[in-house]
């Protein structure tokens, strides 16, 4: 049996998720120190939610709140965050624009997994798993490679594909929107 576990690791400040939100959507605990309880936020959105602390507890920036305190919606776009993952390659430009030109003039690597989900995949038969959702070859599995990993339904229909990345023989993570977790969860 594979035991699926969803969601991002750690942050500083925010415990490792064990839980979905009711939408099935990834969810973080951040535990806020005058609170004896943790306060969940979806992790799906770094542009609008954004918890403080002080004084007299907490508060929720809205998007309104956020576009006013970068001054309009696009400065906004351009300096946002990427997201809960950050590469551990320093970044080379300090807005798309400027990033998005040197892709006309040259190659890019960039993360675009801040905008979907995580589903980790552990145990003895992962791989078994992975092959029988998959109508694509899982014949050369092994450690460090990612995969296209293309899932059907029993009738031949398209869900939707993800990449697969196989971190041990026993463990792998499929990256993609929520539909794709959901159905593997299925």
């Amino acid at each position: 049996m594979a035991e699926i576990r969803f969601g991002h690791g750690c942050n500083k400040g925010v415990g490792r998720l064990t839980v979905m939100s009711a939408s099935c959507l990834p969810v973080r605990f951040i535990h806020l120190p005058e609170r004896d309880f943790p306060c969940v936020l979806p992790i799906f959105c770094p542009l609008i939610a954004k918890i403080e602390t002080g004084g007299s507890g907490m508060s929720v920036l809205t998007l309104q709140d956020r576009i006013d305190e970068a001054g309009d919606p696009l400065e906004m776009l351009r300096t946002a965050p990427s997201g809960p993952y950050q590469f551990p390659i320093k970044a080379e430009f300090s807005n798309w624009r400027d990033e998005q030109e040197a892709w006309r003039q040259g190659a890019v690597l960039f993360d675009q997994s801040f905008h979907m989900t995580d589903l980790y995949i552990e145990g003895p038969d992962t791989r078994r798993l992975c092959e029988f959702l998959a109508v694509n070859s899982m014949a050369n599995w092994r450690r460090d490679i990612a995969k296209q990993f293309v899932h059907c339904t029993e009738d031949g229909y398209l869900v939707r594909d993800a990449i697969i990345f196989i971190l041990e023989e026993e463990r792998a993570n499929n990256l993609n929107k929520p539909m794709n977790a959901n159905w593997v969860m299925y």
